[in-house]
């Protein structure tokens, strides 16, 4: 009786443990993508205007990190609209997207860099705000070519294309 306690217990320390480990995982992905996007104005045809905003807890932000947030917020998020343009959906029709193509995204915004092929910082609009005693919000305009994004992603298999009916 007293073996199959001690199993019990030592089962759910296990469980405990592993379940720490996940939470921390999830809270980790949910800091790296707190950022804003939102429509700054109309660029050249096939483009994207927007502006990134950013909240880090450091001051120096690679600015990489804005263009990858630039492309993610384009696919995944949408682009909020202002007083200078509209908002526009984001290219994946659900939020599933992103986990059902894991690995070709784990690749495109981390080993290959491949989105630095589609955003540009526009020059001289890069801003830091300190928003608390340890939170900066960081940001500037990112030119992103979306048409040439949305071929990309459509030629490998990641949307449906405009011209794929409904």
């Amino acid at each position: 009786m007293k073996r199959r306690n001690y199993l019990i217990v030592i089962a759910l320390c296990l469980f405990s443990i592993k379940s720490i480990s996940m939470y921390g995982q999830n809270v980790k992905q949910n800091i790296d993508r707190r950022y804003d996007i939102i429509c700054e104005g109309n660029g050249v045809e096939g483009t994207y205007l927007v502006k990134v905003w950013v909240y880090a807890n450091k001051l120096n932000l690679k600015p990489e990190t804005l263009r990858k947030y630039a492309v993610h917020g384009i696919i995944f998020k949408g682009v909020t609209g202002s007083t200078k343009c509209g908002g526009q959906k984001p290219f994946a029709k659900s939020l599933s997207v992103e986990e059902e193509n894991k690995e070709y995204f784990d690749e495109f915004f981390e080993k290959k860099n491949a989105y630095l092929n589609f955003a540009t910082i526009v020059e001289g609009t890069f801003e830091r705000v300190k928003v608390t005693k340890r939170q900066y919000k960081i940001g500037a305009v990112i030119s992103v070519a979306k048409d040439q994004l949305r071929k990309q992603l459509e030629t490998d298999h990641i949307i449906r294309g405009l011209s794929s009916g409904f």
